[in-house]
């Protein structure tokens, strides 16, 4: 009898095998054992078609891969959310910043030019280099240096170079520290010409013997140092993240935007206002005994008024700047709300960088009259006496 010929399984499986195993390669781990078991039977029992085989594994296949695609949605979100930030960091730098730009290059250069002008004005006129003009050098020094803040700031705002600030974690707390420690010393040494003015007041003759121009450097001195470890404090209390930006309320600890810029600024409120109310007690005091003893009253009410106008002037200017600030740092350390106009409450603050000029210096008449010798006369000669 003629034999009847079988067909030979093993080229059929051998090429389903081959097919299957380059189709594991997008298989989720969980179905490989399925698949072999597949692939097992084919060539062992059953003489299942090449066919049948494509379409087991392909309907495994077809199943993870949806469960797969299903698998990488969330990892696609997360990536989202990870761009989202620099997303908002790019709009940090395009968001109206050349009139952000603007306002701190001009708030900069008006700052630089008042208190550059007191400098030049105490350096170059030998009777304005009094024990109390050393603070008002003092105080123009911590105003420059607001103003160099302000530079930094209007470097950071374009879009061209505000990322070194927000790469590199120096130079934005540098950027930090500066405004702190500008901040700390112009306060301090606000509270210490109040301090100086209510003893020359309340104590003449203990304020001429005790306080000296030496003692007086010591204590600027110690003020700035002070001011410096106050500023330092950044380094130690930020969280720096390249993703955010070099932005004050998301670099630095949020306990600490909302303490130090508060503290500083109701302590110095606090003993400004006590000083020059005591200032102007003292001198209704002493009006009312030299009213009992002559008739001055005109001279004695003209003393009375420039010490009133010199309270309200002083403290009503500080808390005109700063209170906006204040109010907004307290609504976004409590609430959460974080006010847009933030950075304009920033720069309205720093705006009495640039009054205290006016406020101490030029309401001064011998400080006008070597304004106007450095400005217009320059050919007259230094006055010997102010």
């Amino acid at each position: 009898m003629p034999s009847i010929s079988t067909p030979s399984p093993s080229p059929v499986s051998e090429t389903s095998q081959d097919s299957a195993m380059s189709i594991l390669y997008n298989v989720t781990t969980s179905d490989v054992l399925v698949i072999k078991d597949v692939i097992n039977m084919t060539t062992s029992h059953q003489p299942t078609t090449s066919l049948n085989v494509f379409k087991t594994v392909t309907q495994l296949t077809h199943e993870s891969n949806i469960s797969l695609f299903t698998s990488t949605i969330p990892s696609t979100e997360t990536a989202a959310n990870r761009l989202r930030p620099s997303s908002e960091l790019s709009f940090l730098h395009t968001e109206h910043f050349l009139v952000w730009f603007t306002l701190n290059l001009a708030l900069a250069i008006f700052i630089i030019l008042g208190n550059g002008l007191t400098l030049a004005a105490v350096s170059t006129t030998r009777c304005l280099q009094t024990q109390a003009n050393m603070y008002i050098v003092s105080l123009a020094l911590a105003d420059i240096l607001a103003a160099i803040y302000l530079l930094l700031d209007a470097v950071w705002v374009l879009p061209v170079t505000g990322s070194a600030f927000d790469d590199c974690k120096s130079l934005c707390l540098l950027k930090q520290g500066v405004l702190y420690v500008c901040l700390s010393s112009s306060m301090i040494t606000m509270t210490c010409i109040a301090v100086d003015k209510l003893l020359f007041v309340a104590a003449p003759f203990l304020h001429t013997r005790a306080v000296t121009p030496e003692k007086t450097l010591v204590v600027i001195l110690l003020c700035w140092v002070v001011s410096v470890m106050y500023g330092s404090v950044v380094s130690y209390v930020n969280v720096f993240d390249q993703t955010v930006g070099c932005q004050m309320h998301k670099v630095l600890d949020p306990t600490f935007v909302f303490y130090g810029n508060t503290t500083p600024v109701a302590l110095a409120v606090f003993i400004i206002t006590g000083c020059y109310l005591e200032i102007v007690r003292i001198v209704i005091k002493q009006r009312k005994k030299i009213q009992a003893v002559n008739q001055l009253c005109d001279l004695d009410r003209d003393s009375y008024k420039k010490s009133l106008r010199l309270f309200l002037t002083v403290l009503g200017v500080f808390v005109v700047c700063w209170s906006p600030y204040v109010v907004q740092g307290f609504l976004l350390y409590v609430f959460g709300r974080r006010h847009d106009y933030r950075r304009a409450f920033l720069l309205l603050a720093l705006l009495n960088c640039g009054l205290n000029f006016f406020i101490y210096a030029w309401k001064n008449k011998d400080f006008r009259a070597a304004y106007r010798r450095l400005l217009v006369d320059r050919c007259r000669p230094e006055p010997v006496i102010c």
